[in-house]
């Protein structure tokens, strides 16, 4: 799309079971665009449970690391320098479980900030955050 016209010069139907980007989205310094993908739906169940991170590019995207590894739903993103702090839950509901994760833009290597943990005998964990200037 054209971020000054809004006309549509490009498309692309994404096939069952391949990614697609949901929101959200956020530039990085260097200009990039890192994007939230989520799996197509492909009539085995919830197509956005289970997102990951990826570069997008038109309308190519490379996948940049799974954060984390298993689930992430209900993303927050924020860019850092060299890197992007991510939030999410870790199931497929949103009141699941949440954590926040570090993702090197160079790398796509994955540290935890706060590990998501859940279970009636464990701290809520992770409720609310913001990133510093």
């Amino acid at each position: 799309m054209d971020a000054a016209t809004g006309a549509i010069t490009q498309h692309r139907r994404v096939a069952p079971g391949e990614d697609r980007p949901v929101a959200p989205a956020v530039r990085t310094a260097d200009g990039r665009l890192v994007v939230t993908l989520a799996r197509a739906d492909d009539g085995t169940g919830p197509g956005a449970c289970g997102a990951r991170l990826g570069f997008a590019r038109g309308l190519d995207v490379a996948p940049l690391g799974e954060v984390p590894a298993t689930r992430f739903n209900d993303p927050g993103l924020v860019a850092a320098p060299g890197s992007l702090l991510a939030a999410g839950s870790t199931g497929c509901d949103p009141g699941g479980p949440s954590g926040l994760w570090s993702v090197d833009l160079a790398t796509g290597a994955v540290d935890v900030v706060l590990p998501a943990v859940g279970g009636p005998d464990v701290p809520i964990g992770l409720v609310s955050w913001t990133a510093g200037r």
